[in-house]
């Protein structure tokens, strides 16, 4: 995919800037190759200490404000997350050249409907990532290499240690980088809907 493809969002209104930025990660959910499919995610550790790690973009509804992530239960994460559900979420496209900041509130789905409905979409590769024997973390045996099933099935025991994260924000912090000029917006939500303001980068 080309620069000439991807899409830069425009600071010309908070409703079209939003549209594209919404645009831009749903069509990064539909398209494995899409650099907005990979994004960090900062959390305060058990310690205080902060914490980051490149994760997957599963699912985006603009209307709502949320974006969602999937990850297994044992990984230390979900207790950060439940302890203290404030993060960040950082989008970049190196194509376009724009980066997207997402502090936001997570909250953690197991073994409900919304953990449910995401495990009966995702697919029977993804979920035998679910089935490893060892927790995240976890020390292994030398030379031991684990290789996830084939053709998990729904009812398989791998659900148990399936999670559903979805992150609700209020804000976003748009900057976008070119020879001519680098721009930032940040687009926050009130009574009257969206606003977007511009601020120095």
């Amino acid at each position: 995919m080309s620069q000439s493809d991807r899409t830069v969002p425009s600071f010309e209104s908070a409703r079209k800037c939003y549209r594209q930025v919404a645009g831009a990660l749903e069509q990064a959910v539909r398209t494995p190759g899409d650099p907005l499919r990979f994004f960090a995610l900062a959390t305060a550790g058990i310690d205080g200490f902060p914490e980051c790690r490149i994760l997957v973009l599963r699912d985006v509804n603009a209307e709502d404000r949320v974006v969602e992530f999937h990850c297994d239960r044992r990984s230390p994460k979900v207790e950060q997350l439940r302890r203290e559900p404030r993060v960040t979420l950082l989008f970049h496209d190196p194509l376009a050249h724009w980066q997207l900041r997402v502090p936001a509130d997570a909250s953690v789905h197991h073994r409900d409907e919304v953990c449910d409905r995401a495990w009966r979409f995702t697919s029977t590769t993804s979920r035998g990532n679910y089935a490893c024997p060892f927790a995240s973390g976890d020390p292994v045996p030398e030379g031991y290499v684990w290789v996830p099933p084939a053709d998990l099935p729904l009812d398989s025991p791998a659900f148990e240690n399936f999670v559903v994260v979805r992150c609700r924000f209020e804000t976003l912090d748009l900057y976008t980088i070119s020879p001519a000029a680098h721009l930032r917006g940040i687009l926050s939500w009130g009574e009257n809907g969206a606003v977007l303001t511009r601020v120095a980068t």
